[in-house]
């Protein structure tokens, strides 16, 4: 006998795995949180990597709803713009998915942190306070994953999360 997912329950099944994702990530926090940060200690900087490690494979995997009602990991959305960007599509096209992914980042980071998204040898660049890579604090960690669409499509897409304590 074959049982079925009906899309009401595949999409209550993937809402529990995003819940599920982001109390763990709430729980690090608390335990982040109640450890009491001492400056500039390497301790410190241990746990605030590992912190942003976990940020960005959570962000990373968050399924984004599209405009046509289909879901997308923001690593794929990411991945798709920064190949239209290489064909020549404008940013303005993908404003809506980038303040979708700032948002999704906001809820997911713990208070006292910021992050923001770079792609593309920073052709696209996500950041609620910064203007440019440039203008992000020294005393920040970067992760980074490798995105590879496929032959012929101009290579790969290097993704950058950049995580600093506020």
């Amino acid at each position: 006998m074959r049982h079925r997912i009906s899309g009401s329950a595949a999409q209550v099944a993937m809402v529990d795995a995003i819940l599920f994702m982001t109390i763990m990530l709430v729980a690090s926090a608390v335990i982040l949180g109640s450890s009491g940060y001492r400056d500039n200690s390497s301790e410190d900087f241990a746990a605030i990597q590992q912190y942003s490690t976990d940020f960005m494979e959570t962000l990373m995997a968050v399924d984004l709803n599209q405009a046509n009602c289909s879901f997308r990991s923001v690593s794929q959305v990411l991945c798709d713009e920064c190949l239209a960007l290489r064909q020549g599509v404008t940013t303005e096209e993908y404003e809506t998915m980038n303040a979708l992914i700032l948002a999704t980042g906001r809820n997911l980071i713990r208070p006292g942190m910021d992050f923001a998204v770079s792609c593309g040898m920073g052709s696209v660049f996500i950041s609620g306070n910064a203007p440019d890579l440039d203008s992000l604090p020294g005393n920040r960690c970067a992760n980074m994953m490798t995105v590879y669409p496929g032959e012929g499509l101009g290579g790969d897409v290097a993704i950058t999360v950049f995580v600093w304590v506020v």
